[in-house]
């Protein structure tokens, strides 16, 4: 879509509010040029004139800026490393419904939007594979060691461990405090869910982003050996906690690379994602990126009908 010349986004948006919601629940995403975004406080002005509410990140596994007015820096990640699809908020009770993201600077190669609909990843999916994620979810286990990842206390945003084990609890994840300090988490959750609006079935969750497989091989090997199977800072299982072999992990990149879009980012982009249809990734890339992200619309899980309830 080419606004090139709009001189108000936020205008924009309203007056083409209705046309943006259709447009989403047909395609998942869509791709506004020539709105030339320059700021975060721009992106939420576009936010609000969808009237959209923003969310805030709850549980990141990553840390990210604040850039305020309920808009984020995406999770930091090494730029010479892909960011493999994946949900925001996938591992919740709730998550962001729509993702608004805007590029301020467009890095100088690579750095290109992934997005793949979950629709046809789901449909992609050996049969046998989808149906046992459909018959028992899938299980996140996260581990925080020192040294390694972002600190539990950053993630839950407090250092006071009773405070930690009362939003697990409210949560549904398992809380297990180790005599060395470290922390294990652990929460089954639905793989498929339905979405509320269109009906369609989803293939939700973030399995392939999570698994052991998708750690470097070398740095893989050195972290089992030192801290055993469930020593990972983070491992996507099967829901009855069995771990995931590395032919159902390159089945699940497969079905996602069936699907695959790849987005150039031009500075002023703006893209509006359905984060229950569509999944989200980025290229590695060169020179500087900065991308601006405005979750919004808060969406309890169990409005999207999941195949299992969630459990610790």
């Amino acid at each position: 879509m080419d606004c090139s010349g709009v001189p108000d986004a936020a205008g924009w948006a309203a007056a083409h509010r209705d046309e943006l919601d259709e447009a989403l629940r047909l395609y998942g995403a869509i791709h506004v040029i020539g709105l030339a975004v320059a700021a975060a406080i721009e992106l939420a002005a576009i936010r609000d004139a969808l009237g959209r509410a923003p969310v805030a990140p709850v549980e990141p596994f990553a840390a990210r800026a604040d850039l305020g007015h309920g808009v984020w820096s995406p999770p930091e990640w090494g730029a010479d490393r892909e960011q493999c699809l994946h949900h925001e908020e996938a591992y919740g009770l709730g998550f962001p419904a729509l993702l608004l993201l805007a590029c301020l600077a467009p890095a100088r190669s690579g750095g290109q939007l992934l997005l793949g609909d979950t629709r046809a990843a789901l449909a992609a999916l050996p049969r046998d594979l989808a149906n046992r994620f459909r018959a028992e979810g899938w299980r996140l286990e996260r581990t925080f060691r020192p040294h390694f990842g972002l600190p539990w206390a950053t993630a839950f945003g407090t250092s006071d461990r009773a405070a930690v084990e009362r939003a697990c609890a409210e949560r549904l994840i398992a809380c297990d405090w180790q005599p060395d300090g470290v922390l294990h988490l652990s929460r089954r959750r639905s793989a498929v869910v339905t979405h509320p609006v269109t009906g369609d079935e989803c293939w939700f969750n973030d399995v392939g982003f999570f698994s052991g497989w998708a750690v470097d091989a070398a740095e893989r090997k050195l972290l089992v050996s030192a801290f055993g199977e469930r020593g990972l800072p983070f491992d996507a299982r099967f829901g009855d906690g069995r771990s995931l072999p590395e032919t159902d992990y390159r089945a699940i990149l497969n079905a996602y690379e069936m699907v695959l879009v790849r987005v150039p980012w031009r500075a002023g982009d703006l893209v509006l994602v359905d984060n229950l249809l569509t999944a989200h990734g980025r290229e590695p890339y060169a020179g500087s990126w900065d991308v601006a992200v405005a979750p919004a619309d808060p969406m309890p899980l169990a409005d999207c009908r999941p195949t299992v309830p969630p459990a610790p």
